[in-house]
């Protein structure tokens, strides 16, 4: 390993491209940290922040053999770039999808009874569909949402990865999206339901 950190960069991605863990370990620590701090500078969230190098890197192992590019450092610091340009477009797109759940409510009131009733209505749907996920990503994505332990947490407990946590916990958000609708889901961002 003491060699492979001798290593540029151009050479470690040859290295890679041929399935070196190690070498891709190196690049990791190489800008794992670099990375982190550029990204928290924009999004001022650490915990995201390490979620977004980590996603990052996980891109890059898996398309390892299709990247072309001979400055890697340039590549990194651009998939950050848009990473983050995404994460704060989808955060607009969570405040306001906020903003109109609020302005709705306040504008079609529910007597307690009615909501209480809808309330259960939603928490039963909300349960159902967590019931079908598989076992693993259900415990990961309880573990994450109902008890709020950190993706760190619930990998130490597990003996997980935090990469794997992370995509265990995207998953699930992505089929109970598709199952249940961007209401439910931001009724569960926001706090008013406990699955």
């Amino acid at each position: 390993m003491r060699i492979l950190q001798a290593y540029d960069d151009h050479t470690l991605m040859e290295q890679i491209k041929n399935d070196d863990q190690a070498a891709f370990e190196v690049l990791f620590d190489r800008y794992n940290g670099l990375l982190i701090s550029h990204v928290y500078q924009r999004i001022r969230d650490i915990s995201e922040a390490e979620d977004v190098v980590q996603d990052i890197f996980i891109k890059l192992w898996e398309r390892r053999n299709e990247i072309a590019c001979t400055n890697i450092a340039g590549y990194l610091f651009t998939a950050a770039r848009n990473k983050v340009l995404n994460l704060i477009k989808h955060r607009q797109v969570i405040v306001q999808y906020e903003n109109d759940f609020k302005r709705f409510a306040a504008a079609h009131p529910m007597n307690s009874t009615e909501h209480q009733l809808e309330k259960k209505e939603l928490e039963a749907i909300l349960d159902a569909e967590i019931k079908k996920l598989s076992p693993r990503m259900r415990q990961v994505f309880l573990m994450s949402r109902k008890e709020q332990l950190s993706h760190q947490q619930i990998a130490d407990q597990l003996g997980i990865t935090k990469f794997t946590v992370n995509d265990h916990i995207k998953a699930s958000l992505r089929i109970l999206k598709a199952k249940i609708g961007v209401i439910i889901l931001l009724i569960l961002w926001t706090g008013h339901l406990n699955p």
